[in-house]
């Protein structure tokens, strides 16, 4: 801080050149919101990745449009959208009536697809076939909707943070003058899309709003350039040098760490401004630039600072052992933002001063608010105990609310209700299905056919698992490969659910699903007994495998020893869908054969887990916070009775937030589960500062309510000055329509304005109540 002081225009050089370095990186940002990857490197992301490998990609677009007659046109304009997909080079595979009509005839141009569809009796026994085949019933087409559906998987080159090829897909499908307008795709690549244009959007307006508010914060409390101009240096150059140093070291930015700027400069702002005020309080009649002066102010307030800004990084720090990857980074980067703005404030902000020779300046209104709140003191000290009974009652309400509280994880619930997504997501379930998948995998080791998933017993409880499945609410369809079994069965034998005697017969039943691929012509030598080759003859070898990709790889591996039930959930709440998990899994446990293993797999599946695995280790983060943040308090003050007093009137808005919350059925999302830790480490700052001040007031020998009123006098107008800082720093987040980041922002900012309430009116009482330094006046009184 001297070294600031003394040599103004090298700090400043310094932290410029450090942060031309940084802004370099801090322009360069990627935003990945693939949040299960950060988590799960356990079992649960392994068995992901192998289905993966084994059945392809499941980030999957259905698309869903009415038709009046399925005829040669409508198949034409499904030929044509193929096509089209196939030569984006973002499509791994296609599931629709002109797909399985690929596969079953080894069509591979348009020119066949033509003399196909020329041939009406042709047409009108694929139409057939399509209305006797339930595999496809509900999924790529539904006579009794008279619906039309086509499943696209992703290819694996195309990321989550690729956009465009999303949207290119949508417009190729939706487009199509054959559908009129009237097909609608979307699904899980969808929704990730649509999040990561609400983590773009959030990257380009918080910080720059941000910057608004806060300039017209500091020329109401200043007006001044110096005062804008400088606390906006101290508090800008941390966030750059904290999002330079996040991209640097090869971070991705997700809908959680694009709050980070906000909040950092809202933090960063309450400390800057105590410092600024501080000292033009005391130069307000000096005519000359004082350094002593300077150092002085600075050196007063570094303790409170420090321990306000120590208790912040603590309360961020708590959220690394959360177990998610998004948060632990926010926490991390929170952590390192709050520091490095402590350099900011006690080196650049005491260089910028000396530079400027920055002394006399007008004392608003704003900065000797404190006339304003000191009503407030005395009526705390007239109605201690009438206070600290209501938030005593108030709390005791709220833990009601608590027992209502309920978390809500699922990702579409995430998106506003008016968006155009959730009407496309409604009329997909509506026409079709619903647009969650999930992936039952069975697994079972065998050294032959007979004894693989072939087994006709083992066929025959994957049946009854799957008509048990659909009796699930909101469970539109089960399917697996014994459905392509049943169909093949029932177009010939006319026997209704029926599986062959044998696994041989089961196996040639799949086969005509597999794309026919003509014998191949090779040359083999003839030998004699010396090894001798006397001719070559032409011999006909099949060709290795089955044939291509096909329908059947969908759900079955080749060697019949892995495969999955595909489950499709309609849009429902985590807790919903956290119900459907376990019944499956208690379903298959009843149905399967005992040697027959399974396991539930999936994005969907894996976020859920995620996401209920974030909301419930963030209960635990707060404890930590709590343990941490007293901790540095009892340090401070030396004094374990007076750590937890001051952790007490900033946990209480927290509960009753949350109680809040629980009363008028506001779930707990991914980003609100932060609240706590994240509001915890900057509310107590004001207690810190009104508790530092108050025990100083009594050693100076004033009664306690005397003190009250002192350190009212002292601090209550910054108290709520920073509250509504703070308030407006989070309230930035409300311009966001993104559910969590806008809930995030409105009950932070509230919780901040409640804290300070408590601050002003049960911290004094409390202290008054306990007498924690005792009583002066007492102890006069007596002698």
């Amino acid at each position: 801080m001297r070294f600031a002081t003394r040599r103004p225009w090298l700090t400043v050089v310094l932290i410029g050149l450090l942060t031309v370095v940084m802004g370099r990186h801090a322009r360069h940002s990627r935003i990945d919101n693939r949040l299960e990857d950060n988590v799960l490197q356990d079992e649960q992301l392994q068995r992901y990745r192998r289905f993966v490998r084994e059945f392809g990609n499941d980030r999957i677009l259905i698309g869903s449009a009415p038709f009046t007659t399925l005829d040669a046109a409508l198949l034409r304009t499904l030929f044509d959208v193929e096509e089209q997909l196939r030569a984006t080079g973002f499509v791994d595979s296609i599931i629709s009536p002109v797909s399985l009509l690929r596969e079953t005839f080894s069509i591979t141009d348009r020119a066949q697809f033509e003399r196909w569809v020329a041939q009406p009796d042709r047409v009108a026994g694929l139409v057939r076939r399509l209305g006797s085949f339930t595999v496809l019933h509900g999924t790529i087409v539904s006579f009794e909707k008279k619906t039309v559906g086509i499943v696209i998987a992703i290819g694996s080159k195309v990321g989550d943070t690729d956009t465009e090829p999303i949207l290119r897909i949508k417009r190729i499908v939706e487009g199509h003058r054959g559908f009129r307008g009237k097909m609608v795709v979307t699904g899980i690549p969808d929704i990730i899309r649509v999040i990561h244009q609400y983590t773009a959007f959030s990257q380009k307006v918080f910080t720059p709003a941000t910057i608004v508010i806060i300039s017209l914060v500091l020329w109401l409390l200043y007006r001044s350039v110096f005062g804008i101009l400088a606390p906006l240096a101290t508090v800008l150059i941390p966030v750059v040098w904290t999002l330079g140093l996040f991209n640097w070291l090869g971070n991705s930015t997700n809908f959680i760490t694009s709050t980070i700027p906000p909040v950092l400069i809202a933090n960063a702002l309450t400390s800057c401004i105590h410092l600024v005020t501080d000292y033009i309080q005391r130069t307000k009649n000096q005519e000359r630039f004082d350094a002593g002066t300077l150092v002085a102010t600075v050196r007063e307030l570094t303790g409170p600072i420090l321990l306000c800004q120590l208790t912040t990084i603590f309360g961020f720090l708590s959220m690394v052992t959360n177990g998610l990857g998004a948060i632990g980074q926010y926490g991390v980067y929170s952590g390192i933002g709050v520091f490095l703005s402590v350099a900011t404030i006690f080196f650049l902000l005491p260089a910028l001063i000396t530079i400027f020779r920055v002394t006399h300046q007008r004392v608003t209104w704003l900065q000797a608010a404190e006339f304003a709140v000191e009503p407030l003191g005395r009526f705390a000290s007239a109605h201690r105990w009438a206070i600290v009974l209501t938030c005593g009652a108030l709390t005791a309400v709220s833990i009601v609310g608590l027992t209502r509280l309920t978390a809500e994880t699922s990702l579409i619930r995430y998106i506003p209700r008016h968006h155009p997504l959730i009407r496309e997501i409604r009329t997909i379930e509506e026409r079709t299905c619903g647009i969650v998948p999930i992936h039952l995998c069975l697994s079972r080791e065998s050294k032959s056919r007979d004894s693989s998933l072939l087994d006709p017993a083992v066929c025959r409880a994957v049946a009854a698992l799957e008509t048990r499945l659909r009796k699930i609410p909101d469970v539109d369809s089960a399917l697996s490969y014994v459905d392509l079994v049943q169909d093949y069965d029932r177009t010939f034998s006319r026997e209704v659910d029926h599986i062959p005697p044998s696994a041989e017969e089961i196996d040639d039943y799949l086969d005509f699903f597999r794309p026919y691929r003509e014998p191949i012509l090779v040359e083999k030598p003839v030998r004699d007994a010396s090894g001798r080759v006397v001719e070559t003859r032409v011999v006909e070898v099949s060709p290795e495998g089955k044939g291509g990709h096909s329908i059947v790889d969908w759900f079955l591996t080749r060697d019949c020893g892995r495969a999955h039930i595909a489950l499709r959930v309609r849009d429902v709440s985590s807790r919903e869908l956290t119900a459907i998990f376990g019944r499956v899994e208690e379903l298959a446990r009843a149905t399967l054969p005992r040697d027959v293993r399974f396991h539930l797999t999936g994005r969907a599946y894996l976020w859920a887990v995620t996401s209920e695995m974030l909301v419930s280790n963030q209960i635990s983060n707060f404890f930590w916070s709590l343990a941490t943040i007293g901790g540095v308090i009892v340090l401070y003050f030396r004094s374990l009775f007076l750590g937890v007093l001051a952790l007490v009137p900033n946990v209480l808005p927290v509960l009753i937030m949350y109680g809040v919350m629980g009363f008028i059925g506001m779930e707990v999302n991914t980003v609100t589960a932060m609240l706590a830790c994240v509001v915890i480490g900057m509310v107590v700052d004001d207690t810190i500062h009104y508790i530092h001040t108050f025990r100083g007031k009594i050693a100076e020998g004033l009664s306690p309510e005397d003190a009250v009123i002192a350190a009212f006098h002292a601090k209550g107008g910054s108290m709520a000055f920073m509250a509504i800082v703070l308030a407006a720093g989070f309230g930035v987040l409300m311009l966001s329509d993104f559910v969590p980041t806008f809930q995030f922002g409105l009950l932070t900012a509230l919780t901040f304005l409640m804290a300070v309430w408590f601050d002003l009116l049960f911290t004094p009482a409390m202290l008054l109540v306990i007498e924690p330094f005792g009583n002066p006046g007492k102890v006069a009184g007596k002698d």
